[in-house]
């Protein structure tokens, strides 16, 4: 990001008239506005707003809205990818590290049919999740995508504001009606979860 410009009052409050360009990709947008420093950004002024190209997922198989807006893809790694984009962050749940290249992932120790091996482990990656799901693709995989990646999702929607003790039946609803498969995975959703809020 470049941006230039001359100042039109020396105040704390100054004024900046800019010129800014966002490159991402092969995409550039020159949007003119005012810039105050330290109050807003490049993307907010007067004149316009500099509209980035949309990092999130489209609408497609997998994909979950969550109640604050975050979509998330969830997936199993013995689906076929198909026409889906790269995710910029997985979370792959997996008894073993899948060792995927291409993308920036975490590897949560969590066997099939189980509970994760560090309940702390996984709450870090779902956490980082949550919050880069804002502004990126981020992709849930366990084996089959539907017990471990919907526990996953469960929590997630915990993060997102649904009480722990309907975030099974939020899951169920909204990415696979077997999502969370048993219930020590729904135990867990529940008992951690609450220790989040």
């Amino acid at each position: 990001m470049r941006s230039s410009g001359s100042a039109m009052n020396p105040s704390s409050d100054m004024v900046m008239w800019v010129n800014t360009v966002v490159i991402t990709g092969s995409l550039g947008v020159v949007v003119p506005g005012p810039t105050v420093p330290g109050r807003g950004s490049h993307r907010s002024g007067r004149y316009g707003v500099a509209m980035e190209p949309d990092r999130t997922w489209p609408d497609g198989d997998g994909i979950v809205e969550l109640p604050d807006g975050r979509r998330v893809r969830g997936t199993g790694l013995r689906r076929p990818r198909g026409p889906a984009p790269a995710p910029e962050l997985a979370v792959y749940l997996r008894g073993r590290d899948p060792r995927v290249t291409g993308w920036e992932y975490r590897w949560v120790r969590w066997p099939d049919f189980r509970l994760p091996a560090s309940t702390d482990d996984a709450v870090a990656a779902l956490r980082e999740a949550h919050g880069r799901a804002a502004a990126e693709r981020v992709e849930i995989a366990c084996g089959g995508g539907v017990g471990r990646t919907g526990t996953a999702l469960a929590l997630l929607a915990v993060l997102s504001g649904v009480a722990p003790a309907d975030a099974v039946g939020w899951v169920r609803a909204h990415y696979h009606p077997r999502a969370v498969e048993t219930r020590g995975q729904r135990r867990w959703v529940e008992e951690t979860g609450a220790a989040l809020r």
